[in-house]
């Protein structure tokens, strides 16, 4: 069995015992609302990564324990923020690791096309910030691990850090980018 089916059946077995998980509970991101706040050519963005309780189906099946994005003092959601912004926006982002065990590596806030990957590693309770001017227009993604993984390799509790950067044509008439 692998660790991913051995954790689920972990939390199964907790929260069917009526022993629920301390971490807020993880929202459905249908990635219709832009995180952050967009004026002047920037975006805003103060991003956490935290634990959380996932109940991918619905309240009435099993509850398990995973990590998440959430806008600072909003709740996790899944998947992260929506982050979507014209071309030529600059990002400017603070990311909070509240885990407390774990230092995340955070992958994809850096421009597309690139000079490749842009790693920045956030230790427990610190945070971190970058910023990065958007390019071409396109549909991105960012991410992190938490156990040093590929993003294909992660499983389990850090499986659920990712989420949408979507970069829209200067002249693109895409649906409205809301601000905070």
């Amino acid at each position: 069995m692998n660790g991913l089916c051995r954790g689920a059946l972990l939390v199964v077995a907790f929260t069917g015992l009526g022993l629920a998980l301390d971490f807020p509970e993880a929202r459905p991101n249908d990635n219709r609302n832009p995180a952050g706040h967009l004026a002047s050519g920037a975006l805003t963005l103060r991003l956490e990564v935290r634990d959380a309780q996932w109940n991918p189906e619905g309240r009435d099946g099993p509850m398990l324990h995973v990590q998440a994005f959430s806008e600072e003092g909003a709740l996790p959601q899944i998947p992260g923020p929506l982050i979507r912004v014209p071309q030529g926006t600059e990002v400017r982002a603070s990311v909070r690791n509240t885990l407390a065990a774990d230092t995340v590596t955070l992958h994809g806030f850096n421009q597309r096309p690139g000079s490749g990957d842009h790693v920045l590693t956030i230790p427990p309770g610190a945070v971190r910030e970058l910023a990065f001017r958007t390019g071409s227009a396109g549909t991105y993604y960012y991410w992190v691990s938490t156990a040093g993984h590929a993003l294909d390799k992660r499983t389990g509790v850090e499986s659920q850090l990712s989420g949408a950067l979507i970069v829209d044509r200067r002249d693109s008439r895409a649906a409205p980018i809301a601000s905070s």
